[in-house]
């Protein structure tokens, strides 16, 4: 692996997924629990920090009354929309303190769907620093 054309991203860790009290941690606690997904996760960082690895973060967002998206949500943003989860300032939108993006680090923003890349510049970013 070479580190300048490395990069890690870390789609939606936030506390409504990741922790306790979260609005959708019941539905990916079992899998994280039986993972080690956030302590694993943590490892890795750790790691790609010290090689030189880009480390990049893409929350999901929402303002309050989720105006950016479809007023008929389906799927998980209709369970986003219900939970009113990821809501912008919100302990829920945050990203979970153990992957808290350190200096140097990437905040993607703009995340409102499912795809990363369809409402973000993550593309741009990427091809910008040389990331394959």
């Amino acid at each position: 692996m070479d580190p300048a054309t490395t990069a890690i991203v870390l789609i939606e860790y936030q506390n409504d997924f990741t922790s306790e009290g979260g609005v959708l941690h019941g539905a990916v606690a079992a899998v994280m629990e039986r993972t080690d997904m956030l302590a694993n996760t943590t490892r890795v960082i750790a790691a790609a920090r010290r090689a030189g690895v880009t480390v990049m973060h893409a929350p999901i967002t929402f303002a309050a009354g989720y105006n950016e998206i479809s007023a008929h949500p389906y799927g998980i943003l209709k369970g986003v929309v219900d939970g009113n989860a990821f809501v912008q300032g919100s302990w829920g939108a945050a990203i979970v303190d153990e992957l808290a993006p350190q200096p140097g680090d990437i905040v993607i923003e703009g995340k409102r769907g499912l795809d990363t890349f369809a409402s973000t510049n993550l593309d741009f970013i990427l091809r910008s620093k040389g990331i394959k």
